[in-house]
Order: C-alpha cells, then structure tokens, then sequence
C-alpha cells in the first residue's frame, strides 16, 4: 500500500462526526440574529462565580413597556446541573403577579444521554430525556418532553449525515395535544461548507429559508450574509442582509437591514477580562420621520 493511500486512509478515520441537527447553520444564525434579540432595551447584569463552582447573576433591563428585573443561579458538578432563575416585571402591579420562577435540574445518566426535570412558578412542571449517538459519517438525536397540561408528550427525533463540505439534516417531532390529536412536525436542512462561503437551505412544513455567508478575508474577521426566508402559507418573501467585521480580539461591529428598511447595529467591546459593553441602534432608512434609537447594555463579572 502507498503512503498516499494510508494517509488518505488515516484522515479519513480521524475524519470528524457531522454536527448536531440543531448546530447546522450556527455561524449563520451568529451574524444575521445573535445579539439583536435585546434590541429596544437598556440592560446591566453583575455575576459572580463562588469557591464551590456556583455562579450568581442579576440582571436589570428597562424598555417603552417597563423594567424586569432577574436572578439568576447555577450549579454544575459531575454531570449534574442545577438553574434557578427568578423574574420580576414592573408591567404587573400585583407584586405576587409579577413574579416567575424556574428550576431546572439535569443529570447525565449516560455517557450519550441526559434527563432534566423543570419547575415553573405559576405555569407548569415539565421533563425531557435527551439521548444521543455519534457516527464517523452520521449523528443521531432524540428527545421526549412532558410539557404542561392539556399538552401531552413531545417526541423529536433528528439525524445528520455528510462530509466536512456538505451537511444533511432532518427532523421530525411530534406532539400530542388529545388524546385523539397529534401533531406531527417536520424540518429538513442542506449545509454546504467552503473555506470561503457556507450556504444554508432550511425546508420546516410551510415554511422555506435560504442562506449565505462569504468570508472576505481567510481569518474570518470580516464576513457579510444574507437571509431569504419564505412563508408558502402567507405567500410572503422576506429578506434580510448584514455584516459583521472582528476589529479585533475586543472589539466587533455588526449590522443588518430587512426589506422594511430597519438598519440595526451592534457594537460588542470588551473592556476587560471583566467587563463588556454592548451598543445598539435602530433606524429606518424608509420613514424619516422617526428619530434614531440608542440603547446600552453592561455585564460586569465580579
């Protein structure tokens, strides 16, 4: 046997497993919506790390509607994982009313699988096992959820094949409403990978999303996007462009328009190993009447 025979043969045993279902079209979901889901609100969060491993957080955020305050508290030691958080919003005067709260445990019982169990205040207790098995060429994801009556269980089964340059993915779930209804749910995915580009096709029931990412330089510091999503039943076409560019290891802009001519911007510095300041704006290019929005969101770890 040749040496480019066993070397081809070598890469192709130490060749990585395809992602996870729900890891396709991560770097794409990175630059057109990580980051743009607080916009519209000024946010402050303080967090802290005890001896033991435990992390407290409280946050403060305050938008046109009201202030909602929460704490937040985490746990994780041998496979287990523990998460309270408690919320608060100004929008109920009732103070009882205004409260939520939630616990959720998560224990590793296999090597490839999980069991978590969630505790909501005021709302619903509900559990999910989650197991999973990986492949040279395959992976393969299923969960069970026991949400909130009258909803009955939750199956999702999801699996992946490919190569490093092309991505299959598919899912099915379904959910049982009645007793004599059940609600099937299905989504189909193709990545294609490249040094320079990634394109994405995302097929869920009634609904078609298309996308693309083009790196400009070969660090990947500067990267632009554009998003088509479609909606069969509503006969509509979106669209949805933007950018982002890594100035450097503490700094990153990013910015994205929609068809409406909404332009959002975020500007992410780091200022510290303990401190990091996020700026926001809004503006639309097609109603010049409305005046630029700004907000401003701080997370210090003390």
């Amino acid at each position: 046997m040749s040496h480019h025979s066993e070397n081809s043969k070598m890469k192709e045993d130490t060749r990585k497993p395809p992602v996870f279902f729900f890891e396709l079209g991560a770097s794409h979901k990175e630059l057109l919506m990580d980051g743009y889901k607080y916009m519209g609100e000024n946010r402050f969060s303080v967090s802290t790390t005890a001896a033991n491993g435990t992390t407290f957080s409280a946050t403060a955020a305050k938008d046109q509607d009201g202030t909602v305050e929460g704490v937040r508290a985490s746990y994780n030691h041998n496979g287990t994982k523990i998460n309270i958080k408690l919320d608060s919003s100004s929008l109920q005067e009732d103070l009882i009313n205004s409260i939520r709260g939630k616990l959720s445990l998560t224990k590793q019982i296999l090597p490839s699988g999980t069991a978590k169990a969630v505790f909501s205040y005021r709302n619903y207790i509900s559990s999910n096992f989650r197991t999973w098995f990986l492949h040279q060429n395959a992976t393969l994801w299923m969960s069970t959820t026991r949400g909130p009556f009258p909803f009955g269980p939750r199956v999702s089964l999801s699996a992946t094949t490919g190569t490093p340059s092309i991505t299959f993915g598919i899912k099915m779930e379904v959910t049982k409403i009645i007793p004599t209804i059940r609600r099937p749910h299905w989504t189909a995915v193709v990545q294609v990978t490249r040094p320079a580009w990634d394109s994405y096709m995302h097929l869920e029931c009634h609904k078609f999303r298309a996308s693309y990412l083009h790196y400009l330089d070969d660090a990947k510091k500067i990267s632009a996007g554009v998003m088509i999503p479609i909606r069969f039943y509503r006969h509509e076409i979106d669209f949805l462009a933007g950018g982002s560019w890594a100035i450097d290891h503490q700094t990153t802009v990013k910015a994205r328009i929609d068809r409406h001519g909404k332009l959002e911007a975020l500007l992410h510095r780091k200022i510290n190993e303990k401190a990091r300041l996020t700026v926001s704006g809004e503006f639309h290019m097609k109603n010049l009447n409305k005046k630029p929005e700004i907000w401003v969101a701080l997370a210090l770890d003390l």
